[in-house]
């Protein structure tokens, strides 16, 4: 309990810290393009404590000292593309959208966690999804289990995807979107639990949103060495992979 409240404590400074200093450089630039960055917690740096929370650990440090940046780095606890939509409606503002979510939409999870995390989102979830299109996803689970106990599902279907989400993408067109890699079996690096054994489902989604969207990063051909290096736990970046994802991005902005 006594580490978890000063990690809590040191969160919250380094908050306070960054976002005095993004203020100074938001100031600094202000006759700069405009940005909007949207990120799950892919957006931060997480091996090191002092990195967590700290966009200046990130890709992101460099957009918002070398441009007027808007940034919101996983702002919810499950941070997915609906919420993007539900918040960003100002699109015309920005010169460019930096939009760095999926790998929560996609990924496959236990039936009970994923009714949980619609439930909790059901304002948002349901404002773009059907009902009844939304239960029969969900009755059309897919056929592996977590741990053999539960099956598994995503947030929602490649159809719902297609219908829904990709055409909204599709129409910004100052929109650079940041794919997922693969993920590699038998390997976890840092992450301490088990993650389920289709998580390359998360590919098939992938696919079809760099096939939608214009401007995009696509590290799906990531080989299992750069996985390993661009990646702390086959998900979220380290420095390295911070770096690559940054150059990617200035290629397409330039």
């Amino acid at each position: 309990m006594v580490k978890k409240n000063v990690r809590k404590t040191v969160y919250k400074l380094i908050v306070i810290i960054t976002h005095i200093i993004s203020a100074f450089y938001k100031l600094k630039n202000f006759k700069k393009a405009k940005v909007f960055i949207y990120t799950d917690s892919r957006g931060y740096e997480i091996t090191n404590l002092f990195n967590r929370r700290n966009p200046f650990s990130s890709y992101v440090g460099y957009f918002i000292k070398n441009y007027n940046v808007d940034y919101f780095i996983c702002p919810l606890e499950h941070t997915t593309t609906l919420d993007f939509l539900d918040l960003y409606n100002k699109h015309d503002r920005y010169d460019h959208i930096i939009l760095h979510t999926g790998v929560v939409d996609f990924s496959p999870r236990p039936i009970s966690k994923l009714n949980l995390l619609i439930h909790n989102k059901k304002r948002i979830y349901y404002k773009f999804f059907q009902k009844h299109s939304a239960e029969k996803h969900l009755i059309n689970h897919y056929d592996e289990k977590y741990k053999n106990d539960e099956y598994t599902n995503s947030l929602y279907s490649l159809r719902m995807a297609k219908d829904r989400i990709l055409p909204q993408l599709h129409h910004m067109e100052n929109l650079i979107w940041i794919g997922c890699n693969r993920v590699i079996r038998g390997w976890d690096g840092n992450y301490p639990g088990e993650r389920p054994i289709n998580m390359d489902v998360i590919q098939h989604y992938n696919a079809q949103f760099l096939k939608n969207i214009d401007n995009t990063v696509d590290i799906s051909k990531w080989t299992n060495d750069e996985i390993m290096k661009y990646t702390c736990d086959n998900i979220h970046l380290t420095k390295a992979g911070m770096d690559y994802i940054k150059k990617e991005i200035v290629k397409i902005i330039k």
